[in-house]
């Protein structure tokens, strides 16, 4: 079974990359342009990821605590992306596993993702089929325990150097 991901952002800029890489690793996406589709969606079904562009505001930051909360998706990995702006606001990361800051390109994203350690546990296990043995499999991998891995602006590359 495929991973689920429910996406919360309102802008194309920051959602069409999104998209784009998570349906290039094979993940159902479910894009909410607003919260109250998004809440819906959280609260009738489990999710395996959680994205929300915090430039959404408040409402960004209502999704990412509701999913917490939530027992049907209190395992999701979460992530937030940032302009350079929101960053500064280490408050809006509890809980959050991953933050991207914009620009955002497709390949980074999904080298990111696959970066995260819970992502990529999910990813490797392929989904679950119900939240009762998602929460089992991943009882020990509580997202209090570390702060979110942080990825600078792509346009801030660092050279390669060859020997």
């Amino acid at each position: 079974m495929p991973l689920r991901a429910l996406l919360l952002s309102s802008k194309r800029e920051t959602s069409g990359p999104l998209v784009q890489a998570l349906l290039e690793l094979d993940l159902d996406v479910e894009h909410s342009p607003e919260i109250f589709a998004a809440i819906r969606e959280l609260t009738s079904r489990s999710f395996d990821l959680i994205v929300a562009d915090l430039d959404d505001g408040p409402e960004a930051e209502f999704l990412l605590k509701a999913a917490r909360e939530l027992q049907i998706n209190e395992n999701a990995v979460m992530l937030a992306v940032a302009s350079e702006a929101n960053n500064q606001f280490p408050e809006a990361y509890n809980g959050v596993d991953l933050v991207l800051t914009t620009p955002l390109i497709p390949e980074q994203i999904k080298y990111s993702l696959l970066g995260c350690d819970r992502f990529l546990m999910a990813y490797m296990r392929g989904g679950a089929d119900n939240s009762h043995s998602r929460a089992q499999s991943t009882a020990g991998l509580k997202r209090k325990t570390s702060p979110p891995m942080l990825v600078p602006a792509l346009n801030q590359r660092t050279p390669v150097h060859r020997q």
